[in-house]
């Protein structure tokens, strides 16, 4: 109903003014929520005893059921524009790095260095 507005006017039943609500044009009935699927691998690196290291992770989202609308012409007399509708889905893969470096002064002081971080990411509408 949060799509719908109340109507300016109304009709009389039973001698009480009674209020209409307005649909803001066509309206389906069978909209859903986007359902959205993600997929992550990650791995953590130490290398050099203790002198680098990070995470590589890879991952994968999908969402499908975006809204949107059909690109089709409708006559004018039809009155309305043709409703939004879950037909879109994304995809968006990616790779990250995150790198750090430590140089160790002596046995007891580690200086860490400022991380590192390199993303790859694509997204692309399907």
């Amino acid at each position: 109903m949060a799509a719908y507005t109340q109507g300016e006017k109304g009709y009389v039943f039973n001698d009480k003014l009674t209020m209409g609500m307005v649909a803001p044009g066509v309206v389906l009935d069978n909209l859903s929520w986007v359902v959205t699927k993600t997929a992550n691998i990650g791995v953590d690196f130490d290398l050099w005893n203790g002198k680098l290291f990070g995470t590589v992770e890879v991952y994968r989202r999908v969402n499908d059921g975006i809204l949107a609308s059909r690109i089709m012409d409708i006559p004018n007399t039809f009155g309305a524009s043709f409703p939004k509708e879950n037909i879109n889905s994304e995809e968006n893969t990616g790779l990250k790095l995150n790198s750090e470096h430590a140089v160790r002064l002596v046995r007891t002081l580690v200086i860490p260095s400022v991380p590192t971080t390199r993303s790859l990411v694509t997204n692309s509408w399907m």
